[in-house]
């Protein structure tokens, strides 16, 4: 599976989307791929790449209380433009340098979770709803809180995770292995 990811990720604008069989060491890269083509099939999933490494699950009115971090670019924090009168700062408590706004980000979402993505463990984000605002969080949050103003973006890999079988492929699919020179078990240890 990691190298039909990394494939369709050399590709590029090349790669639509990979179809993935649930448990052979097979994909197929497709260039373009229409909605009416696309065909339910419970030995395949169908993998979309996107343009980021990881993606956010959004838990609205929801926030990851404690555990904040600071970004990995210390100047994208608020209290780096609170004098500039950047609008996410607007009615924070800067003067605490330990205090819960000491890390408050201002970006945009997107800009929110590059900082996350580039920051070692990070895990989640608390994102304000109409500010640009976010605080990095490094532990998973075993149960949010509520919190009207924020959305909490909850981070994991793009491509969705598959659990491969246990048992030997050759015992699973025999037609694969009869009369065949093709050592599977070895194919599905290389992809």
């Amino acid at each position: 599976r990691g190298a039909c990811e990394d494939l369709c990720r050399e590709l590029g604008q090349d790669c639509h989307s990979v179809d993935m069989h649930r448990t052979l060491p097979r994909c197929y890269i497709n260039n373009a791929t229409e909605a009416s083509t696309v065909k339910e099939d419970s030995s395949w999933n169908l993998l979309t790449p996107v343009t980021s490494d990881d993606c956010y699950a959004t838990v609205a009115d929801s926030v990851c209380p404690g555990g904040n971090v600071f970004p990995a670019d210390e100047s994208v924090l608020c209290r780096a433009c609170a004098g500039d009168g950047c609008a996410g700062a607007a009615g924070l408590s800067l003067d605490d340098p330990q205090g819960a706004d000491a890390y408050a980000v201002c970006l945009d979402r997107a800009g929110c979770e590059a900082q996350c993505a580039a920051t070692a463990g990070c895990h989640s984000i608390d994102m304000h709803r109409s500010l640009p605002r976010c605080y990095l969080n490094m532990a998973a949050c075993d149960e949010g809180a509520a919190n009207s103003d924020y959305e909490l973006l909850e981070r994991y890999p793009c491509f969705p995770s598959l659990q491969q079988e246990s048992a030997s492929l050759c015992e699973d699919h025999p037609d694969l292995c009869e009369g065949s020179s093709l050592d599977v078990e070895a194919t599905a240890a290389s992809i």
